[in-house]
């Protein structure tokens, strides 16, 4: 590396250690985190949000479980208790493997990861990525921003850039 890209790199590894970690696992050089400890109620909200849910508010989501799995529920199940279901989502959030982004209103809209970075995309009103917003979107999300760089990275449309675009 020359002078001024490793400038560039020291930099962006103090000033932005997930972003850094984030691209060393996408280039290989090191190992990606190990799996989730998944609970089988994370399991169970993980296939209704990957066979029967596109996207939508956390209520649309909980209507969803009802509608079309409430019958496999055991009557005495923790999904059917909102409060618990948001645990979950949090959870599964926080691990990466659920996206979501907040509502004016209140509360979160869940789908793919992809819907964060386009979220961000739109936010943006470019093709780029700001990474200060990933670091927002966890902040107000609680999604990693490991889990969001390597997401851009595997999308053709999306980029990054560590200056404000706006």
């Amino acid at each position: 590396m020359n002078q001024s890209h490793e400038e560039k790199w020291s930099d962006l590894e103090s000033g932005y250690p997930e972003v850094a970690e984030a691209l060393l696992s996408y280039a290989g050089f090191t190992e990606s985190s190990t799996a989730p400890d998944l609970t089988e109620e994370d399991r169970f909200l993980l296939d209704v949000l990957k066979d029967d849910f596109d996207q939508g508010s956390g209520d649309d989501l909980f209507d969803e479980i009802k509608r079309s799995r409430g019958s496999r529920l055991g009557e005495d199940s923790r999904l059917r208790e909102r409060e618990f279901v948001d645990e979950r989502l949090d959870r599964l959030a926080s691990q990466g493997l659920v996206g979501r982004i907040p509502l004016k209103e209140g509360g979160y809209h869940y789908g793919p990861l992809r819907m964060c970075i386009y979220y961000l995309m739109d936010r943006g009103e470019t093709d780029e990525v700001v990474v200060d917003d990933l670091y927002w979107l966890k902040d107000v999300a609680g999604v990693p921003v490991g889990k969001l760089v390597l997401t851009a990275l595997d999308m053709t449309q999306a980029s990054m850039t560590l200056t404000e675009v706006r």
